[in-house]
């Protein structure tokens, strides 16, 4: 009976595609890019050009959600019918009074649009339905006075937010023990009782993605190949790191901690459908003056929330937002052509 268990459990290792480094620690084959399966990709032609956006997500295959860059008398979010065009609601206008943002991060989980501010150390949390079903429906913009880059709803009245002094570099001789996550009420702003060494901000972030079906929290670094997988409680239960190894170095100027030379990218952004997550990952080094966003091609990853991957398909071309279609066998993905324009592409996942 033992030995049937084990050999279960083997097999079910060997499908994930990781590895078991220690009791804590899982890593990614390196062969997963090259075993990637392919796609076809194709564009979605827009009922016009979209001048000002930045990026796209796709609600439920019908309303084309748009996020804006900044500029003057123009709203960050705007949600249009994809098929005729109709402009179906606007939110955030640019600026510093109620309801008005600098600057806009977007993510969108379910039927939850995240929109994080971290130039006025804000967050939105935005159901999308209730956009699109009452005029009336204004999504209140909380401030929490934090440097986090990062803040997602939490449990009833909590907000998550990244750490943006969680770091540690054994090269530098840095260690912050600074906690993963900060926690903060949603009604009264977050006063950072630490006092730390090191501004880490621009070394130190990623992706919170949070289920409470699933008991599960996942941080995805932007710049480590690293997936850290908690419980809703914030445990730490495993790491997930692959399937790349890259050499990232760092410099200490003015007691501010910055990348030396090259900018590594890894997880950048995300989308999920039921209890399967995609990320976008990359596993390379943008070098300024050298080579561009827009040469670094992408790879799509597929989780499960325990940190298992699934699938592995190589895009070819740099991407940015993605959001997975109603029947799950497609990701709609923002590219971007020689002018550096947004353009909205659809991936055919093969998904039989």
């Amino acid at each position: 009976m033992k030995t049937a268990t084990f050999l279960f459990a083997l097999i079910i290792l060997l499908f994930s595609g990781c590895k078991k480094q220690d009791a804590n620690t899982f890593l990614i084959d390196d062969t997963i890019k090259s075993h990637s399966k392919s796609l076809k990709i194709d564009t979605v032609q827009l009922f016009e050009e979209l001048i000002y956006a930045k990026s796209f997500f796709v609600y439920q295959d019908s309303v084309l959600i748009v996020e804006n860059n900044r500029y003057s008398g123009v709203f960050f979010i705007e949600f249009y019918d994809i098929r005729y065009g109709t402009l179906l609601a606007k939110l955030f206008s640019l600026g510093n009074g109620p309801n008005e943002m600098l600057g806009t991060r977007v993510t969108i989980q379910d039927n939850i649009m995240t929109v994080n501010d971290f130039r006025k150390d804000q967050v939105a949390f935005v159901n999308i339905d209730s956009v699109l079903h009452s005029t009336s429906y204004l999504p209140q913009v909380i401030r929490h006075y934090s440097d986090s880059p990062t803040a997602v709803r939490y449990k009833e009245g909590l907000i998550l937010m990244e750490n943006p002094n969680c770091f540690k570099n054994k090269e530098l001789g840095i260690d912050q023990k600074a906690p993963r996550f900060i926690v903060t009420q949603d009604k009264q702003p977050y006063i950072e009782s630490n006092i730390y060494q090191y501004y880490t901000f621009n070394v130190a972030q990623g992706e919170i993605l949070i289920s409470n079906v699933y008991n599960r929290i996942i941080y995805a670094d932007g710049n480590l190949p690293i997936l850290e997988i908690y419980d809703y409680d914030r445990n730490l239960i495993k790491t997930v790191s692959g399937p790349d190894k890259l050499d990232v170095k760092y410099v200490v100027r003015d007691n501010e901690v910055i990348f030396s030379k090259k900018i590594p990218y890894t997880y950048l952004h995300f989308c999920t459908k039921n209890e399967y997550i995609y990320f976008t990952y990359i596993g390379d080094f943008l070098v300024p003056r050298k080579n561009r966003e827009e040469d670094l091609p992408c790879y799509l990853f597929k989780f499960d929330w325990e940190g298992n991957i699934v699938d592995s398909y190589y895009v070819g071309r740099y991407i940015t937002t993605v959001s997975v279609s109603s029947d799950g066998k497609s990701i709609y993905a923002t590219a971007f052509n020689k002018e550096n324009n947004p353009f909205l592409i659809k991936l055919q996942l093969d998904e039989n």
